[in-house]
């Protein structure tokens, strides 16, 4: 059956809170794609700043 979820008590009008299907919350991840003229690499983290600095900024990116 379909369960409302709710953002917790104070938070902000429209917050996204992602849930796990055990109640519990998820880590959210980043899908980066790095390309140039000569190859493309698609890279999954769980920050920013890690997909940086294994790819550096060289090429053009798209998160």
């Amino acid at each position: 059956m379909y369960q409302k979820r709710r953002s917790p008590p104070g938070s902000a009008p429209a917050t996204l809170v992602p849930h796990s299907a055990d109640g519990g919350s998820l880590q959210p991840t980043v899908d980066a794609i790095f390309y140039d003229g000569e190859k493309l690499v698609e890279t999954r983290s769980h920050s920013i700043q890690e997909i940086f600095s294994q790819h550096g900024t060289s090429r053009f990116v798209w998160l």
